[in-house]
């Protein structure tokens, strides 16, 4: 895997936890400035910045969603394609990534993906 390649998985593989995160703070930052006070009307567009920060928190973390489901199948291959783990080590990393998600696969990327030597070519066998 080219070098460039590794760095910008390396980059995208915490994104689903970002987006979370933020969709989160999302939520929270049109939730509490708008809730009324006791004894108090709301505001008459309280129901738009409520529906605001729903609809940004929803579609952040089904983003994010999405966007895990298309790094898990990215890393699976990785797996699969590697040489340097052995059989039982790659059943170890499937059940890692399936129970701990993109967690794992941040540790993975660290002890697996970013040490792999990189391939300039397809060696050509000779026949002596």
């Amino acid at each position: 895997m080219k070098k460039s390649y590794k760095i910008a998985l390396g980059i995208i593989t915490p994104l689903p936890i970002l987006a979370i995160i933020l969709g989160i703070v999302a939520f929270f930052v049109y939730l509490i400035p708008n809730l009324p006070t006791k004894g108090q009307v709301p505001a008459p567009d309280f129901p738009v910045h409520m529906i605001e920060g729903i609809a940004t928190f929803y579609v952040l973390i089904i983003g994010a969603v999405i966007f895990g489901f298309l790094i898990h199948i990215a890393y699976f291959i990785h797996l699969v394609r590697t040489e340097q783990i052995n059989k039982d080590s790659k059943t170890l990393w499937v059940v890692l990534f399936l129970i701990f998600n993109v967690l794992a696969m941040i540790v993975y990327w660290f002890l697996v993906v970013w040490p792999e030597p990189e391939k300039i070519g397809k060696a050509k066998k000779t026949r002596d």
